[in-house]
């Protein structure tokens, strides 16, 4: 019996890894879309790229989300911020705020009183603002950087009609984990 034989599926295995180089925003965007891909009821083989890639990018995912974190004096502001918005916002027969798509409504008096505090509450928490813009200027530097990192192929056939959205597909054609020629 021939002693060097390699089980059959790492020739395959092989081929189908790539180092490429990606910015970090392709990469939290890559993630995304394999967050959204794993609750589909696809094949196997697509089902294992998901989690070959995953675990590959997880690393620069982690490092992004832990520089993304905002500051303790910044979650600070942003309690005091909404607590000032829930006191002074229109509310309805329920007593409960009144949002209009995300945002807090309010009457004209309530309007100039929560602009007025909002003003001394800024200047309360000025460093803290300071360092939240600091740090959105470097995540958004970091978010440039170019970056290599090991993908795992997909292929067309791997996914039926309806699996992938066009943003999704795009994405994913985008970091070269389902080649264009394919």
């Amino acid at each position: 019996m021939r002693k060097n034989l390699k089980p059959i599926g790492v020739k395959l295995r092989r081929k189908l890894m790539k180092k490429v180089s990606l910015k970090r925003e392709l990469i939290m965007a890559v993630w995304a879309t394999l967050e959204a891909l794993k609750e589909k009821e696809i094949g196997i083989r697509a089902t294992y790229a998901i989690v070959r890639n995953k675990k590959s990018l997880s690393a620069e995912v982690e490092a992004v989300q832990e520089a993304s974190r905002p500051p303790e004096g910044f979650i600070a502001y942003e309690r005091a911020r909404l607590e000032l918005c829930n006191k002074l916002c229109t509310k309805d027969a329920d007593g409960q705020a009144i949002l209009v798509q995300g945002r807090f409504q309010f009457d004209e008096e309530s309007q100039a009183s929560f602009n007025t505090q909002l003003s001394e509450l800024q200047k309360q928490f000025k460093s803290a603002l300071e360092e939240t813009q600091q740090l959105d200027e470097q995540v958004g530097a970091l978010m440039q950087d170019e970056v290599d990192v090991e993908i795992y192929e997909i292929t067309m056939d791997q996914f039926k009609d309806g699996d992938l959205t066009v943003g999704q597909m795009e994405v994913l054609v985008d970091a070269n984990i389902i080649p264009e020629d394919d």
